[in-house]
């Protein structure tokens, strides 16, 4: 019983991402009662437990539908750089890092990890732009909880310097698995879909030796439009990247709408108008996917709506945004370490036992750090408050 109890705390623990250290201090107790408690020891109090517990079913509670802003591409015509930091992000320029990067066409960056500013030069109109990932989004989130502002504040702010919204993805995380998603594909092979789009493709993998399933996914519409749509197994992505299986895997679908040039700004004025996604979501869905049943010997236009899609769509009416804010900057590191690095660093220390050396230390004593490692020191050692203009 303790064993498993262990079990499940590290499984939501990994689905965190947080280590022991991290959720121990989250949770209030020390990383050593957090250890016992993993490894199934018998001796810690239940109070112990019960705050652990507590914690993880607060952090991974979730409604059956939401949905979040999962990309945020957005240009502005002004090169006023200390404008945009100081009035719009309202984080300070001073510990965003500059590189070197053309990216559509900009003269560089600055970074703060997972948020981007693009800047041109002076007699360039493509001005300043902002872009955001979707891991820049849940970043971003970690500030705009901090500054006490929302989605639509922020875009409100953006648009009082006569800014673009260039692409804007918004994604509804399914919960409950509404839908099948292969199931799906094999009705639009058959016809099953009633759809404004001409085009779709689809992608999957799976083991044949195993007769197992990796993960379907399918677009709706061309990638080049300024509209598409996305079906896809979220939980088999995210149990390949944690290492975990994917029945331990709260998201099992995400339904992705993409938007760009006109579409994106559109879709943000309409959200500033209503006050809502809900309506655009559901608006959307509706119009351009409706999945049937086919019926031998009766016409296609007769085919009756699918009732898991009917169903799907009357819960989207109620699908709230949600935000995801995460505190953590620049992580690629150190899981790039713990992925490639960390076993043959340990292999190397074992073999320093061995042989009565030390030159794994020796290495990391003589390591010279470069600005930009300098740089990932002092912003990790910051709380997000004191980023805040």
């Amino acid at each position: 019983m303790l064993d498993q109890l262990g079990k499940s705390v590290r499984l939501s623990r990994k689905r965190l991402r947080l280590t022991q250290h991290e959720l121990a201090r989250e949770v209030g107790i020390s990383r050593k009662t957090l250890v016992r408690i993993e490894n199934g020891s018998s001796d810690v109090g239940q109070d112990m437990v019960d705050k652990v517990l507590d914690y993880i079913a607060e952090s991974e509670r979730h409604e059956p539908l939401e949905c979040i802003f999962d990309y945020v591409r957005v240009t502005f015509p002004m090169h006023n750089q200390e404008r945009l930091f100081n009035k719009v992000l309202r984080i300070r320029q001073e510990f965003f890092a500059e590189i070197d990067s053309h990216q559509f066409g900009y003269m560089g960056v600055f970074q703060l990890d997972y948020i981007k500013v693009a800047y041109s030069a002076k007699n360039d109109d493509r001005g300043l732009m902002i872009e955001l990932s979707g891991q820049g989004c849940r970043q971003f989130e970690a500030f705009l909880q901090a500054q006490n502002r929302t989605w639509f504040d922020f875009f409100y702010d953006c648009l009082d310097f006569n800014c673009r919204f260039t692409r804007i993805d918004i994604a509804v995380n399914d919960y409950k698995e509404y839908l099948s998603i292969p199931t799906l594909l094999n009705k639009v092979l058959r016809q099953e879909l009633i759809s404004k789009f001409d085009l779709f493709r689809f992608n999957g993998s799976g083991r044949i030796s195993k007769r197992q399933q990796e993960g379907t996914t399918i677009y709706f519409g061309s990638s080049k439009s300024e509209f598409y749509i996305a079906f896809y197994q979220k939980n088999y992505e995210h149990a390949k990247k944690l290492g975990l299986r994917v029945e331990d895997i709260p998201i099992k679908n995400r339904y992705e709408l993409r938007f760009k040039n006109d579409r994106a700004m559109n879709a943000i004025l309409e959200y500033l108008r209503l006050g809502s996604l809900t309506d655009i979501i559901l608006g959307v869905l509706n119009d351009y996917l409706l999945f049937v049943d086919g019926k031998r010997g009766v016409k296609r236009k007769y085919w009756k709506p699918n009732k898991k899609w009917q169903f799907f769509i009357g819960d989207v009416g109620a699908v709230k945004l949600v935000t995801e804010p995460n505190e953590k900057l620049y992580e690629r590191t150190r899981n790039w370490f713990q992925r490639s690095v960390a076993a043959n660093v340990k292999m190397l220390e074992d073999i320093d036992d061995m042989m009565g050396e030390n030159t794994v230390r020796e290495m990391i004593d003589e390591a010279e750090l470069s600005d930009k490692h300098l740089h990932i020191i002092e912003v990790k050692a910051m709380e997000i408050a004191d980023f805040i203009v």
